[in-house]
């Protein structure tokens, strides 16, 4: 059972391989392109925490990992709930722009509902929670 953590190369979960858009050769794998270079085999669980709103094209990048997801495979995100959204860019600008500059990570000035590109992309909500400002979903492909 292969769970990877995506796009959050530098702070894995326990049990998780790492996959990133930046290369490390810390990582265990690296996308580009459309590709996630060395995986050659299904992933039961993606895990894509604090990073979807980080995405220039959400529906690419689901439609990718979609390509290497298991049959009964999960997509887990963990983001920002859109309330909390402005204060999220805010902190994101400061980080990403001043703090650890780091101009090549995309940072949307306008919360898009990933909720409605899973449910386009034929997904469906397997369950939702909320902490705090994060709301943690899983989502699974649709059974026809």
């Amino acid at each position: 059972m292969l769970c990877i953590d995506f796009g959050s190369g530098y702070n894995p979960s326990e049990g998780f391989r790492t996959c990133d858009f930046v290369p490390n050769p810390k990582l265990d794998y690296f996308y580009h392109d459309g590709i996630i270079e060395g995986l050659n085999e299904p992933v039961s669980r993606f895990r894509i925490r604090n990073v979807i709103h980080h995405l220039p094209d959400i529906r690419k990048t689901i439609q990718d990992l979609k390509r290497y997801l298991a049959k009964d495979g999960i997509i887990e995100i963990i983001d920002v709930r859109k309330e909390y959204y402005k204060s999220n860019v805010f902190l994101d600008c400061l980080w990403y722009r001043f703090v650890i500059p780091r101009k090549d990570i995309f940072i949307s000035t306008e919360y898009r509902d990933y909720f409605s590109i899973m449910k386009q992309m034929g997904f469906i909500r397997k369950s939702s929670t909320i902490r705090g400002e994060k709301e943690f979903t899983e989502w699974t492909l649709k059974k026809y």
